[in-house]
């Protein structure tokens, strides 16, 4: 769907939204048609409105970040009750707002690690050049794209060389680390107990969950899971979403669409309907319709106090101004209107030589 502004009845068309930027006409429209389906705020766009209230106090500012992204009820409290402590209207503000809009806890659904609008924002800054086009060009331009960027992760991911992509590789070995020193306990065929030292996690490896629910959320093994996979020989790769598997993502083929583009730069203005009527230009000198006032052909009128009168144009004739040619005098009687060739006291009989000056006579 292709928009012009952002508008309550605009945003009645689209599918499930659960993140954007606390905009008003979103969250009017959300009210109105999704009503089963929970949205969430963007954790950035909430910590910039929370600056200006907070004066320089950077520390309620951290603990709002430990509790935007913790993934248990209980510490989300602990970290609740700590912004009470510090500064009790932020706490007010969060209350108000929502705990399921920009919490990880407390979300009703899954919302991983998208806790901003980021690739929102990455998105907008790349279809730019396409807001400027007509609306067919620009559909072009988004296919296009969209078309080459499938296409150049497919063929990563066909050169990925491990099972599991980058992300999901980058997320085991840190979580590796983490449980060397975990202890397991088996409870029964498929649950264990695992301790940390500080939080123990009781981990459900049939229904692929734990008590600290990162594996919940995130759909990789957390740090328990991983110690429990190390303790039962499991390999890693089948405890991990099949998302995260490069297979999965290189399986998804978007094909071009069977049409051949026109020769030429793409036209970046909107070609009118028969029906649309053209807005004429207006001068505002002489108020005539056309041509604006720096192609104006009429004078423009000055009443007495010196200011530019555009109401009144009148059209004055005008008129070529007289010019007066220089007549030359004659260089040897010295008379205006003609010259020494046509001089009435030459004698042109004879040849002349060079024109007489002052002490010679003329031939007469």
């Amino acid at each position: 769907m292709v928009l012009g502004t952002t508008t309550r009845g605009n945003w009645r068309g689209w599918g499930d939204v659960i993140r954007f930027d606390r905009h008003a006409s979103i969250a009017k429209a959300l009210s109105i048609v999704y009503l089963n389906v929970p949205y969430c705020i963007c954790f950035f766009h909430l910590k910039q409105n929370l600056k200006p209230r907070l004066k320089g106090r950077k520390e309620v500012l951290d603990v709002y970040y430990k509790a935007a992204y913790c993934s248990t009820s209980r510490q989300f409290n602990l970290e609740m009750d700590e912004i009470k402590k510090i500064h009790h209207e932020t706490y007010d503000t969060l209350m108000s707002i929502g705990l399921e809009r920009w919490s990880r806890s407390q979300c009703p659904r899954r919302r991983y690690q998208m806790m901003t609008t980021n690739i929102t924002e990455e998105l907008n800054n790349c279809i730019q050049k396409a807001r400027r086009l007509p609306i067919t060009a620009a559909m072009e331009f988004l296919r296009d794209m969209l078309q080459r960027w499938f296409n150049d992760r497919r063929v990563q991911a066909g050169k990925n060389p491990t099972y599991l992509g980058k992300a999901a590789v980058g997320h085991y070995k840190e979580r590796n680390e983490w449980s060397l020193t975990y202890n397991v306990y088996p409870i029964e065929l498929t649950r264990y107990l695992v301790k940390d030292g500080k939080h123990d996690g009781l981990v459900d490896v049939e229904h692929r969950t734990c008590t600290c629910h990162n594996w919940d959320l995130d759909q990789l093994p957390c740090d328990h899971a991983i110690a429990v996979a190390r303790f039962t020989k499991t390999n890693f790769n089948s405890l991990c979403h099949k998302y995260y598997i490069p297979d999965e993502v290189s399986s998804v083929i978007v094909l071009p669409p069977n049409s051949k583009r026109q020769a030429g730069r793409p036209k970046e203005r909107r070609i009118p309907s028969v029906e649309e009527v053209h807005r004429q230009k207006k001068c505002s000198n002489c108020g005539e319709q056309g041509h604006n006032r720096m192609g104006c052909a009429n004078l423009r009128r000055r009443p007495n106090n010196g200011q530019l009168n555009t109401s009144i144009s009148v059209e004055l004739p005008i008129q070529p101004i007289p010019t007066t040619r220089r007549q030359r005098a004659c260089s040897v009687c010295h008379v205006l209107g003609h010259n020494h060739k046509t001089c009435p006291l030459v004698d042109h009989s004879l040849p002349m030589t060079d024109t007489p000056t002052d002490g010679e006579t003329t031939h007469l």
